[in-house]
C-alpha cells in the first residue's frame, strides 16, 4: 500500500485507532449526523486528508499549550479553537472537511454527543468575545473547558496518547 501504514478503518483508510464510542447507539448516530451534515452542509470530500491532520494536530497542540498558560478571553478563545481542530480532525478521519459552516456542524455534532449541553451559548459567546469585546468569565471558560472535554471524552481520548 505505497508507503502508509496499513489501515484498520475500511471506510476512510485510517492509520489512527478507529473512533470508539462508549455504545453502538452513538457512533451509528454519528455516521447518520455525518452522512446528513455532509449533504446538508455541502462538506467537502478530502481524498487524502493526512496532510491536513498532520496540520490540525499540530494546532491543537499549540493551543491547548496556550490554553494551559492563559487566562480570560485568551484561555477561552483557545479552548474554543482547540475543540474546533478536534471536530476538524473527526471529520477528516473520515475523509471531509469542515466546510463553510464550522459553528453549525460543531452545534449539531455536539447535539448527538449531549443534547443536554448548552453548545448555542458558547458559541454564542465566542462570537461576543471575537466581534463585540466582550470579557469572558469564570463562568464561560468553564463551559469552554466542558466543551473541549465533551468531544475529547466521546471521540479523542485515544488521540491524545502520543
Amino acid at each position: 500500500m505505497d508507503g502508509q501504514p496499513e489501515s484498520p478503518c475500511s471506510n476512510c483508510g485510517s492509520p489512527l485507532i478507529e473512533i470508539q464510542f462508549e455504545d453502538d447507539g452513538g457512533k451509528q448516530e454519528f455516521e447518520i449526523l455525518l452522512g446528513i451534515l455532509a449533504e446538508e452542509l455541502s462538506l467537502e470530500h478530502i481524498a487524502n486528508p493526512w496532510t491536513a491532520i498532520t496540520t490540525q494536530k499540530t494546532g491543537l497542540r499549540r493551543l491547548l499549550a496556550v490554553a494551559s498558560t492563559s487566562t480570560g478571553n485568551v484561555r477561552f478563545l483557545a479552548l474554543y479553537d482547540a475543540t474546533m481542530r478536534n471536530l476538524e480532525i473527526l471529520l477528516l478521519s473520515s475523509s471531509f472537511g469542515i466546510g463553510d459552516s464550522p459553528h453549525l456542524v460543531l452545534k449539531k455534532v455536539v447535539k448527538i454527543f449531549d443534547p443536554a449541553f448548552s453548545i448555542r451559548q458558547v458559541v454564542d459567546r465566542r462570537h461576543q468575545i471575537k466581534k463585540q469585546g466582550f470579557k469572558a468569565s469564570i463562568e464561560d471558560v468553564a463551559e469552554a473547558e466542558k466543551l473541549l472535554k465533551l468531544l475529547s471524552e466521546k471521540v479523542f481520548n485515544w488521540y491524545f496518547a502520543d
